[in-house]
């Protein structure tokens, strides 16, 4: 605007200016959150952010077409429970191995792409080759399900599907073979720490169906890159910026940028909307739906 017109605004002008703005989004970006807990899929996630000079956690929770953003003093069960989606979501939820998103009762998908950077890093610091070939299976997989996707298919065949879990569970297998599990040295309490490609290979074992959900409901996805996309933005405002000097700031912040993030994301003018909110009583252009 300095630039623009040669006037400059005072940083109290900005800060009243965000506090109003998000003060008249309240009620529409509750019915994003409200409209996000009857998706048939979600994605999760949550990111440290800094606030009032100490450590606070950003959550997201999103669909293709729908952004929540929430800040919380706390990362896990607690902080969800506050926030109050994953309590009546009953949809699949996309996630990492955060153990806090398993303790709630609706059907778990977790992200390979996570899981293909932990393989990678056991492949480079051990050299064993099932690592890779689990990489080039999910992958395999991952290609199958994406010409599903474009003749408009639900499923994978039984017998294709089929093929793949016998190659999963061999390579599961092969892994343990080659990462027997430790015993605890004589005298000393507790369990005896495993490897980290051992540790990698149980997990792999015991969700086996949430590493592979996306092969028998093709509206999810291979992975959670839809909730990272959503939080990139805050990440690159602390690096460019710095922290929130107040959490009521922070909580703002979140409120505008679920609002933007979900006009942006159905292709709709955030400059004609935002000065909308500015008039008055909101309501968004277009209907909210759940996927």
């Amino acid at each position: 605007m300095e630039a623009i017109s040669g006037i400059a605004i005072s940083n109290g002008t900005v800060a009243n200016t965000i506090e109003r703005c998000a003060r008249n989004l309240e009620k529409p970006v509750k019915h994003i959150k409200d409209t996000v807990k009857g998706a048939k899929v979600g994605y999760f996630d949550e990111t440290g952010m800094r606030s009032e000079g100490g450590l606070k956690w950003l959550h997201t929770a999103s669909t293709g077409q729908l952004t929540y953003l929430e800040m919380n003093k706390k990362r896990g069960k607690e902080a969800m429970d506050e926030i109050g989606i994953l309590n009546d979501f009953k949809g699949i939820a996309v996630h990492d191995c955060f153990a806090s998103y398993r303790k709630y009762a609706c059907v778990h998908a977790l992200c390979n792409a996570h899981l293909i950077r932990e393989l990678i890093f056991i492949e480079e610091t051990t050299g064993q080759r099932w690592a890779n070939e689990m990489i080039e299976l999910l992958v395999e997989i991952k290609n199958s399900v994406g010409m599903r996707r474009i003749g408009k298919k639900s499923f994978l065949p039984k017998r294709e599907l089929s093929k793949y879990i016998r190659r999963y569970n061999l390579l599961v297998e092969e892994g343990l073979s080659k990462n027997p599990e430790q015993s605890k040295p004589e005298g000393r309490r507790g369990k005896a720490k495993q490897s980290k490609a051992r540790l990698l290979l149980l997990r792999l074992h015991e969700h086996k169906d949430e590493y592979l959900r996306f092969t028998v409901d093709l509206n999810c996805s291979f992975d959670n890159n839809q909730a990272e996309r959503d939080i990139r933005m805050a990440k690159a405002k602390q690096k460019v910026s710095g922290c929130f000097r107040s959490d009521k700031g922070g909580k703002g912040f979140a409120t505008i940028c679920s609002f933007i993030q979900t006009l942006k994301k159905n292709r709709v003018s955030v400059f004609g909307e935002l000065v909308k909110v500015f008039k008055g009583e909101y309501s968004f252009p277009f209907q909210l739906v759940t996927e």
